[in-house]
């Protein structure tokens, strides 16, 4: 059974691995891939990202199909690898929250809860 959209077919067949449900998750996968790897991933994905966007918004976040949380969990992959590429140039380097846990932080509503 497909994770993702039809129209997304070929994302899923080469990259669905990157389908990560939360932040930690998804940090510990580029740390532990080569950068060719998340290179290419990067490559494959960012010329689909805004169509992936525009896909993802024609439904309420608050209840989204499973296949297109799928695709906002690949994207949001996407999004990980991309801050590390082009703003660090390093898989390493990233600072943020979500290395180190999100416990300094006080939650105030559950809007990523919709999410799971």
């Amino acid at each position: 059974m497909a994770k993702l959209p039809e129209r997304f077919a070929a994302i899923e067949a080469k990259w669905g691995a990157w389908i990560i449900e939360n932040e930690p998750a998804r940090a510990q996968a580029r740390l532990k891939k080569p950068k060719e790897e998340l290179v290419e991933f990067y490559d494959d994905v960012r010329p689909r990202v805004e169509e992936c966007l525009k896909y993802i918004g024609q439904f309420p976040i608050e209840n989204l199909p499973a296949d297109v949380k799928n695709l906002w969990w690949l994207v949001s992959s996407y999004v990980g690898v991309a801050v590390a590429l082009e703003v660090y140039g390093s898989v390493q380097a990233i600072p943020g929250s979500y290395l180190l846990g999100d416990s300094r932080f006080i939650k105030t509503h559950n809007a990523l809860d919709l999410l799971q």
